[in-house]
C-alpha cells in the first residue's frame, strides 16, 4: 500500500493491467468497494444493488441525490436519470470486472502482447468487455489530483523534515534532461511562426485590402 491509498495491481491480481486499460497502480478504496459491489450482485439484481448503495456510488462520482420536488425543473429530472444510469453502469462494470479477474486465461503468458483493438479476446478481455468495465477503470485510475495525493505530498514533506526519505539534488547533472536536436529545432520553429503570425496581423491591420498580396504580408 502506498501513502496515497494506491496499491500495485500485481498485489491484487495476476492479470495484466494493460488488458483492462489500467495503470500499474490502482486506487485501493475504490477497488475494495467495487469488489463489495460485485459480491452483492451474486445475490441481488444490478438495480437492487444500485439502489442499496446509492449514496456510496454517488460519493465515488462526487455527486449527491436530491429529494424530488413538485415544481422540479426538467433539467434536474434529466440529471437524476443520468445519475441513475451512471450508478447502473458502475454496478455492471464492477460485476464484470471482478468476473474477468477470476476468469482463467488458459495459462497464457503474462508477457504476451496486448492488442486492445483486436476483435478477439486478449488476456481475458474483449473490446466489448473493456467498454463495459470502463466506468470502474476510470475510478481505479484517477486522472486528476485527489485529496489523498495532497495528503501524501504533505506527508512526504513532513518525513523529509525528520530525515525520512531522500531528496534529489535538482542541480545535479544526472537530474537534467538532455533535449534532442529535433526538440530544439521544434522550439525555434514555433518561435519563428509566432513572430511571423504577429507580423502578418500587424500588416493586415494597416494594409489596403484592395492592394494587399500574400507576398507583401509574408515578406520579411
Amino acid at each position: 500500500m502506498i501513502s496515497n491509498n494506491t496499491v500495485d495491481f500485481a498485489a491484487l491480481s495476476d492479470k495484466d493491467p494493460k488488458a483492462f486499460g489500467l495503470l500499474k497502480t490502482v486506487y485501493y478504496p475504490n477497488f475494495a468497494f467495487s469488489k463489495k459491489i460485485a459480491a452483492e450482485c451474486a445475490e441481488l439484481t444490478e438495480e437492487e444493488v444500485a439502489d442499496k448503495y446509492l449514496d456510496e456510488i454517488n460519493a465515488v462520482y462526487y455527486t449527491r441525490e436530491t429529494v424530488p420536488e413538485a415544481d422540479e425543473k426538467q433539467e434536474e429530472k434529466k440529471n437524476r436519470e443520468k445519475r441513475r444510469d451512471a450508478r447502473l453502469k458502475f454496478v455492471r462494470a464492477c460485476k464484470l470486472f471482478h468476473e474477468l479477474l477470476s476468469r482463467n486465461d488458459g495459462g497464457r503468458a503474462s508477457d504476451a502482447p496486448v492488442d486492445l483493438n483486436a476483435e478477439t479476446r486478449v488476456l481475458g478481455v474483449t473490446p466489448e468487455e473493456k467498454k463495459i468495465i470502463q466506468p470502474v477503470v476510470d475510478k481505479l485510475n484517477h486522472k486528476c489530483i485527489t485529496v489523498d495525493d495532497i495528503v501524501a505530498a504533505v506527508s512526504t514533506n513532513l518525513d523529509l523534515q525528520y530525515g525520512i526519505g531522500t531528496v534529489d539534488e535538482i542541480d545535479h547533472l544526472g537530474n537534467r534532461r538532455v533535449r534532442s536536436v529535433g526538440e530544439l529545432l521544434q522550439n525555434q520553429l514555433r518561435i519563428g511562426m509566432a513572430r511571423l503570425e504577429r507580423l502578418i496581423k500587424e500588416r493586415m491591420a494597416t494594409a489596403d485590402p484592395m492592394e494587399v498580396t500574400p507576398s507583401s504580408l509574408i515578406n520579411v
